[in-house]
């Protein structure tokens, strides 16, 4: 086998696969420096959530091979939905808060995700390294098993991840309980004031945090470089991948099916619009007042993004991918089109009303429903070619077929395909009417009868019918991959 970076190998239905050099390993170096970074109070400078993309990328192959890195895969992938809640919770955040009580909502943010990431973040370490230690045993890695002291290497490399963890979260939280004290009345003047000086202590833990991250980079890039570059341990795991993994096709297919399926159950989500209600000096909390405009903060393009991903996520599975893409592409398109002129109109005119006032704000605001039109029969377009794509993953990859089939297996699998499809021209049956809809509420925004302040309700709860019908059609396939490959 030749000794590249990245070669081709193929199962035994000629479904490709590219074999990385130390079956990806080197993608967690990438992860690190996505990873070191403090946040400053709820900013994440470098998005944790590349970095757990990259972990995810790195255990793609590797996890096939042992079940420890399989579960740690598991575990990170449940951290880039934590780490995307983090990112949308920044979002609701200044959203739902006031000035007034964003503090708290700064404590209560910052809290509940320290939680969440000690929760599944530390398992999730400790089933990489443990996976790693088995296989650096298993292949005689010299690097891993180096020892100084009486802990080998990667022992000492798992304990400063593990403490580089702790110390980050908790420097984007202690300083926020400082908020507790803000309406404090005491003898001590040092704890009645102490949120005055937020600022200070916020900048203060984003130094520790900073060199903690520095010193946590430079040993876990070195480790995992110096592992990836071992010839020895790359050449077990390889052979190993080939001889072990690579004759069982049905896992392959059924891991690429579930992450694709999990990202088009993302797509929808993200296709659903929240608005904030928005004035000329920001954004308030949300509200139907009639002095108000609402705004949706999560843009259209993240979901049509997601669309692309999961279609180019199973090129090598679904032959009508292409038009997915193509569809996808166009929506993400026009999405960005209608977004930014939306908020040229509201810079250039601050309120929807101006239509009735002014003739240069009539041309624009005509323009930027007309762009909304069209970003909706791109969606559509998107929606048809998702059950289009969805039909053909049916009718390839689920369904239970026994060992031995007999007279009845083709009717039970017929049966089932019709089901599921169902299930799937269900969910564009709803985008139908959300597109209907989110095209005529453009219209509404220059009125100011109260059910054109209140329509973007109405707008919240057809695209969150549309994302539960697109879910329950996904859990729907999902089980029945399940099924089909349980035994792989």
């Amino acid at each position: 086998m030749s000794n590249k970076s990245c070669s081709t190998v193929y199962t035994e239905s000629g479904i490709p696969i590219k074999l990385r050099r130390s079956l990806g390993l080197g993608y967690i170096i990438a992860a690190c420096f996505f990873l070191f970074n403090p946040n400053f109070t709820v900013i994440d400078f470098l998005p944790d959530v590349i970095g757990y993309v990259f972990i995810c990328m790195g255990l793609s192959q590797i996890s096939f091979i042992n079940p420890s890195l399989e579960e740690a895969a598991d575990k990170f992938k449940r951290m880039i939905f934590i780490a995307i809640g983090k990112l949308a919770g920044f979002l609701i955040l200044f959203g739902l808060f006031d000035n007034r009580e964003r503090p708290y909502g700064f404590l209560l943010f910052t809290f509940t995700f320290l939680v969440l990431e000690l929760v599944f973040l530390i398992p999730a370490i400790k089933s990489l390294f443990g996976g790693l230690t088995y296989l650096s045993g298993r292949y005689k890695s010299e690097i891993a098993y180096k020892t100084k002291g009486r802990k080998s290497y990667i022992e000492k490399i798992q304990r400063s991840t593990i403490i580089f963890c702790i110390v980050k979260v908790l420097g984007y939280t202690l300083p926020e309980f400082t908020v507790l004290t803000k309406d404090e009345y005491t003898d001590n003047s040092f704890i009645m004031y102490m949120y005055d000086n937020i600022g200070g202590y916020r900048v203060l833990a984003f130094l520790i945090v900073m060199i903690v991250g520095i010193v946590w980079l430079c040993k876990a890039a070195r480790f995992f470089s110096r592992l990836s570059r071992e010839e020895a341990f790359s050449e077990g795991l390889r052979n190993d991948f080939m001889t072990k993994a690579l004759p069982r096709e049905g896992m392959f297919i059924k891991r690429a099916v579930k992450n694709a399926l999990i990202v088009l159950g993302a797509a929808a989500v993200f296709g659903i619009d929240f608005h904030v209600s928005v004035t000329l000096d920001g954004v308030s909390s949300s509200s139907i007042a009639l002095n108000e405009i609402t705004l949706n903060i999560i843009p259209d393009v993240i979901s049509a993004f997601l669309f692309l991903a999961a279609a180019m996520m199973l090129k090598n599975y679904i032959v009508s991918y292409k038009k997915l893409v193509l569809a996808s592409s166009v929506y993400m398109a026009a999405s960005a089109v209608a977004s930014v002129l939306k908020m040229y109109f509201l810079y250039s005119y601050s309120s929807f009303t101006a239509v009735n006032r002014l003739r240069e704000a009539a041309v624009l605001f005509y323009s930027m429903c007309a762009s909304t039109i069209i970003e909706n029969i791109a969606f559509l377009l998107t929606v048809i070619s998702f059950a289009l794509f969805m039909k053909e993953l049916i009718k390839k990859y689920t369904g239970y077929i026994p060992a031995k089939p007999d007279h009845t297996t083709e009717g039970l699998l017929n049966s089932t395909h019709k089901e599921l499809i169902s299930k799937v021209w269900v969910a564009v049956g709803v985008a139908v009417i959300g597109a209907i809809f989110a095209s005529v509420y453009d219209f509404m925004l220059a009125e100011r009868h109260y059910f054109s302040q209140i329509s973007w309700v109405l707008d919240f709860v057809i695209q969150g019918a549309f994302a539960v019908a697109v879910m329950r059609a996904l859990f729907a396939v999902s089980d029945e991959v399940n099924s089909r490959y349980m035994l792989s």
